[in-house]
């Protein structure tokens, strides 16, 4: 099944949460479907997403990270006191969030924890075959698309799901992280050092400055030249905001 084909099947039978330009998904709306901590899922049709990460109702970050006709996958916090996320889309989405993913494994949480694992582990096949079991009559074939484009190997394209979960960790938005720790985070990275292999690019952010962020995978030995070879407007190739 290709991109066009699976687009077309999701407006067809879009989620009925369809969001449209300026709409923000707050942690009220997804802590009623994140019971087992899933993650968000979802196929951009038109425009692109913002993910926008806040403390309390304070923007920390704003990252673009998904074009049109990619499918994005975001963590939920662990803890909604302290950060909740924010879609803002430029068009418009079609989420797969688990209130369509998950939300028929609830009453056997022993399968949506495993299931959940499975994705962890990047165990695409194991994790259809558990949600085959689980769901009978599922709309499979937008879903098998769904999982096998989410598990593509790193070697052919990003992994985007672990580049966003990387994301949450190295910013520490957990349960009872500071501003103060955010900030020393950002700006530990800034100075070239990299956790992970991921490196974070990030002004401090003050009144009036839109949150920005960018993303890059690069080798941890070789990221330090390469982000002082950029310049300050210097635009990385490999990253979310495209």
């Amino acid at each position: 099944m290709g991109l066009v084909e699976i687009i077309k099947a999701l407006e067809q039978d879009a989620h009925e949460e369809l969001l449209l330009h300026g709409e923000i998904v707050t942690h009220k709306h997804l802590s009623r479907v994140f019971s087992q901590e899933p993650p968000l899922v979802g196929l951009v049709t038109k425009g692109r997403v913002m993910e926008t990460w806040y403390y309390g109702k304070k923007p920390i970050l704003g990252i673009d990270i998904y074009m049109e006709g990619e499918v994005f996958i975001v963590p939920r916090p662990k803890a909604y006191s302290v950060a909740y996320i924010g879609l803002e889309l430029d068009n418009r989405v079609c989420f797969l969030s688990s209130a369509q993913m998950y939300e028929p494994l609830r009453d056997n949480p022993m399968a949506n924890r495993e299931l959940w694992e499975l994705i962890q582990k990047r165990e695409a096949l194991a994790a259809w075959k558990l949600i085959q079991a689980e769901i009978p009559g599922y709309e499979s074939r937008v879903l098998k698309e769904l999982i096998r484009l989410a598990f593509k190997s790193p070697s052919k394209q990003r992994n985007r799901f672990y580049e966003v979960k990387a994301t949450q960790a190295q910013l520490g938005l957990l349960s009872g992280v500071s501003r103060v720790n955010v900030t020393h985070t950002i700006e530990k990275l800034r100075r070239g050092k990299s956790v992970g292999g991921y490196v974070f690019r990030n002004s401090l952010i003050e009144k009036g400055e839109k949150p920005r962020a960018t993303v890059v995978r690069f080798d941890a030995n070789d990221v330090k030249g390469y982000l002082n070879s950029l310049g300050e407007e210097g635009r990385i190739p490999d990253v979310y905001s495209l």
